[in-house]
């Protein structure tokens, strides 16, 4: 909401040419840009990190499985 807000306001702000409005519209605008990247790669990132330490313990199980298994046929 405040992203349209925000867009509608500069639109407006250009129109009428008030220059001020539209540059603190702009940088709120990347601002906020900004912030919702860092918080999309952030997300993928953990996202990332909970996949290599599942497969990390499937690896580990199954290697452990695997022991266990030519324990049993010795």
């Amino acid at each position: 909401m405040l992203l349209i807000m925000l867009h509608h306001q500069l639109h407006y702000a250009t129109l009428f040419g008030n220059h001020h409005v539209a540059q603190s519209c702009c940088t709120m605008l990347l601002n906020k840009l900004v912030i919702n990247l860092h918080n999309m790669l952030f997300y993928i990132v953990s996202l990332l990190k909970e996949k290599k330490i599942h497969e990390g313990r499937t690896r580990i199980e199954g290697h452990a499985r695997a022991q266990r298994q030519t324990k049993g046929k010795r």
